[in-house]
């Protein structure tokens, strides 16, 4: 025979063991009325007779009152236990009170956890609601109002909440409504039916790869490492700058109750010294021509003799100009003549 496999999830006191046993049909998980958890492991078991292909397993409740510290260790103990014992889990089993009407912050914040730790393609196939503490004696008439709003309401909220988050899913949830502790002597049997039901449901589906569950924070829904590098001058010369460069790391945390992220502190998890030499300086020398004027006596000389040479040029260009004119005129006469 097949092993079908269940994991019941939900907070502290809303009847997660009690559940477990109905379903078993024996009791092997600690109830108690007392409002503190009566379960700090998870643990499983297998049911008898027609029951004896189920097992469940029970697991710490949610926003527990030992802390957050506890709240850790119950999950991945939760996580280990999966992976080692897990092999054969199909359904996940999320455990809500009759009487809780609101999709409060608290159920929003467990959702987002189960989520993140089956990081699953498919995954919300897999999960069902089962609302106990669904007295047998309460009138028929008023437990298919509250039965009907329920179906709708939390269907709606659960699918709107995970599209936030996930994208686009349209899953309607199994819900089934149990009282796993009745009163003695009460007829009981629309819970009996009920977990039929659920077991019908969770016998078809396929196993869950119980390899890909990872441990999760329950706090910080994703921490992100950031990095960055610090250069400090220690020293300056004429020749090198020794600087220091550290490598920074800080968590940017995101809580799973707020919208904003949180920082913690820069710390340094390494340091490099860095020195740098400076060129070397190189000097060039330029040639520079300095023009001064000539002493009065030189200038004045000077202006003589270019006058002069001047006035030589003028009379020898007139002197030319002249025999140039006599020789022509001469041609012509001697033209005319001949004529």
């Amino acid at each position: 025979m097949k092993q079908t496999k269940l994991l019941m999830m939900g907070q502290t006191g809303h009847g997660k063991s009690s559940l477990g046993n109905f379903i078993l049909k024996k009791n092997v998980f600690s109830v108690s009325a007392n409002p503190d958890s009566q379960t700090n492991e998870t643990k499983g078991c297998y049911g008898i007779s027609d029951r004896s292909d189920i097992f469940v397993i029970d697991t710490p409740g949610f926003n527990d009152s030992k802390g957050q510290e506890s709240q850790r260790e119950y999950m991945n103990q939760m996580v280990d236990y999966i992976k080692k014992e897990g092999e054969g889990l199909k359904g996940i089993v999320v455990v809500l009170p009759f009487h809780e009407d609101k999709f409060s912050e608290v159920i929003q914040i467990m959702i987002r956890i189960i989520a993140n730790t089956f990081p699953i393609s498919g995954f919300w196939k897999h999960v069902c609601v089962v609302w106990t503490k669904c007295m047998c004696f309460y009138p028929q008439a008023v437990l298919e109002e509250s039965i009907h709003i329920k179906q709708s309401y939390y269907n709606a909220k659960m699918m709107d909440y995970i599209n936030q988050k996930t994208g686009s899913e349209h899953i309607t949830f199994p819900m089934f409504f149990v009282d796993s502790n009745p009163c003695t002597g009460q007829d009981n049997s629309r819970s009996e039916n009920e977990i039929e039901s659920l077991l019908n449901w969770a016998r078809k589906l396929s196993p869950i790869d119980v390899n890909k569950v990872e441990k999760r924070d329950i706090v910080y829904e994703s921490v992100i490492l950031e990095e960055e590098d610090q250069e400090i001058v220690i020293s300056k010369t004429e020749k090198e700058l020794t600087t220091q460069i550290n490598h920074l790391v800080r968590e940017k945390r995101f809580r799973y109750d707020e919208d904003e992220p949180s920082y913690s502190n820069w710390e340094t998890v390494s340091s490099t010294t860095k020195v740098k030499e400076f060129p070397k300086q190189v000097t060039h020398y330029v040639t520079e021509y300095i023009y001064r004027d000539p002493p009065k006596e030189e200038k004045n000389k000077e202006n003589k003799e270019f006058e002069d040479t001047m006035n030589g040029l003028g009379a020898a260009i007139f002197i030319g100009g002249c025999i140039v004119k006599y020789i022509t005129d001469n041609n012509r006469r001697k033209k005319k003549w001949s004529n």
